[in-house]
């Protein structure tokens, strides 16, 4: 399989199997005159780092389609923008701040983590409008773990509102407000896309159906312990690597347990 992923969001808020993730291209994907791209940057394959402008300054955003929604450092937010007012919030916001923000190494606390009124962000040359409200949060620790300073995380409601393309070989992101064409591309992946979720793949596995979300934010993949149990009592090919990778999330340093597992492969059609 080559060397290059492209990602294609779906505008829609009911989880269906209708976009596809092309990959493998025979040829780079063309520009064209009605679909030129908004953004074309180097990146970082273990972790996208883009730049962006919000009031008129350059900050730089990971994109994050393990991220729900848009994070802002809390620093940056104060000198940014102020706080959402109740009548700007969301219920889906509500329900969220009451039951605790998640990541993946437990819930924050209240008091880290606040809502503040979004503005437009401008990506290259095209400019987004603000759509939900931002989690401002301190990313201090997130920023340690990447090696370099990010101000911010793009969540998937940023990355459904447009079309993405990774070339693995040169290490470039693009990004184009419509679809680019499928021409050159001879497999395709087909993802599950819902609000407030990351987009989902379907693996096979064995006599199983798995399905896997897409997180550009996550440097290893991830499964539950209940898989890597079935596995390791099935079908015996399950290693452990007897050590514990750090982690660092919103909420903190914490450790994964590594394994080895084999026979996964991509539903392709």
């Amino acid at each position: 399989m080559d060397s290059r992923y492209a990602f294609r969001p779906l505008w829609a808020s009911l989880a269906v199997l209708l976009a596809v993730m092309p990959c493998a291209p025979t040829f780079a994907a063309q520009a064209s005159v009605e679909n030129p791209p908004v953004l074309n940057e180097p990146v970082h394959l273990l972790h996208m780092v883009v730049p962006v402008t919000i009031a008129g300054n350059t900050y730089r955003f990971v994109l994050d389609t393990g991220a729900s929604y848009t994070v802002i450092d809390k620093r940056l937010a104060q000198t940014l923008t102020r706080p959402a007012t109740s009548n700007e919030i969301p219920s889906v916001f509500r329900t969220i701040m009451a039951n605790g923000v998640v990541s993946t190494q437990g819930k924050l606390s209240a008091d880290q983590v606040t809502l503040r009124r979004s503005l437009p962000i401008t990506l290259g040359n095209y400019t987004l409008t603000g759509v939900n409200p931002w989690l401002a949060i301190d990313l201090d620790i997130f920023s340690q773990s990447l090696g370099e300073k990010v101000d911010g995380v793009l969540g998937v409601e940023v990355f459904r509102q447009l079309s993405w393309a990774v070339d693995n070989r040169s290490h470039r992101l693009t990004a184009w407000r419509h679809s680019p064409s499928l021409m050159g591309y001879q497999q395709f992946l087909p993802y599950e896309d819902q609000f407030g979720r990351s987009p989902v793949l379907t693996l096979d596995y064995k006599a199983y159906t798995i399905s896997m979300v897409v997180d550009t934010g996550a440097v290893q993949s991830f499964v539950s312990e209940d898989l890597i149990g079935r596995m390791k009592k099935q079908y015996c090919n399950v290693t452990t690597s007897y050590r514990q990778s750090p982690s660092a999330t919103a909420s903190g340093m914490g450790h994964d347990n590594d394994y080895l597992i084999d026979g996964l492969t991509f539903n392709v059609i």
